[in-house]
């Protein structure tokens, strides 16, 4: 009878994701009917890079903030302090294969602890993860994450997830992941054109630690959704390969019942380098609009 009975939910569970990954997705959905919120806005902003990146992707969103009062900051992960060329260098590879998602998040713990005002985190990819580990930690007071990474136990089935994650999941070998440039183009920029690729790849990309991919797999990368937090903002390009959009509508309705208000937002037409490519203002405006108006001046 066990047998009969596991064999059933996992064809149930199989047909639930088939369903799920056909069905169509909203342009908006909110979990809450708090819109306003009791947070107060410390017009501070940390940006969190993710994978295959540093923190030089950030660049032209501080500017933006800054020049709309925001204080801003965007502190570089364990051993991505080094410009793209310094990354790139062989010599540095065995000290990035070591990092892990748990020496990330202990990172960017330390530096929040000691800072006087908890700010807002804005993070991208891994990054995303992180701000939304670090806010149900009540360690800043909102954030935003675009195309963020998987909590652990958030699935979907997919294939381009599958094909651009396999050099993470893959289970032989150590040594950090080097994208070349058509890789790097399917999982990254499969919406942009060619020119704006070459533009990204050879300004931003970096060799990434595996073990940081694999991170949101283990107990490091669970999010403590019934701790009372600050808003919420998830925000999935509808044409991403690595993450794709259905796989951020998953991670969003994990908050549903949660104590703090939270909102999915589907960027159409936007692949995994939205905060990057052409009309990232755009999405910066977004972002920066949509804070003021969930936290109190």
């Amino acid at each position: 009878m066990a047998k009969t009975f596991t064999k059933a939910s996992l064809l149930s569970a199989v047909l639930f994701l088939f369903i799920f990954s056909c069905s169509s997705l909203p342009q908006k959905e909110v979990f809450s009917e708090n819109t306003k919120g009791s947070v107060t806005n410390p017009k501070e902003v940390m940006f969190i890079h993710g994978m295959f990146m540093n923190s030089d992707n950030w660049t032209a969103w501080e500017k933006y903030f800054a020049l709309h009062g925001y204080k801003t900051s965007s502190p570089a992960w364990p051993q991505h302090d080094k410009s793209v060329a310094e990354m790139r260098d062989k010599k540095n590879f065995d000290a990035l294969a070591e990092v892990t998602l748990e020496d990330v998040l202990n990172h960017y713990r330390a530096i929040l602890r000691d800072r006087p005002v908890k700010p807002i985190l804005i993070g991208h990819s891994m990054g995303g993860l992180v701000s939304q580990i670090l806010l149900s930690e009540n360690l800043a007071s909102a954030a935003v994450v675009l195309d963020s990474a998987p909590p652990r136990w958030t699935f979907v089935v997919s294939w381009s997830f599958t094909r651009t994650n396999w050099p993470v999941l893959n289970p032989f070998g150590s040594n950090p992941i080097v994208q070349d440039q058509d890789s790097f183009n399917y999982a990254f920029c499969n919406a942009q054109p060619k020119a704006e690729q070459k533009r990204i790849f050879e300004t931003f990309a970096v060799p990434e630690s595996k073990r940081v991919g694999r991170g949101p797999l283990t107990k490091a990368g669970s999010v403590n959704y019934d701790n009372a937090r600050g808003p919420l903002l998830l925000v999935a390009g509808s044409e991403d390969h690595i993450i794709p959009a259905k796989l951020t509508y998953a991670n969003f309705q994990k908050y549903d019942d949660t104590p703090g208000y939270t909102e999915f937002y589907l960027a159409q037409g936007r692949d995994h380098c939205l905060g990057l490519s052409r009309g990232w203002e755009e999405l910066a405006e977004m972002s920066r609009n949509w804070l003021e108006t969930h936290m109190v001046k």
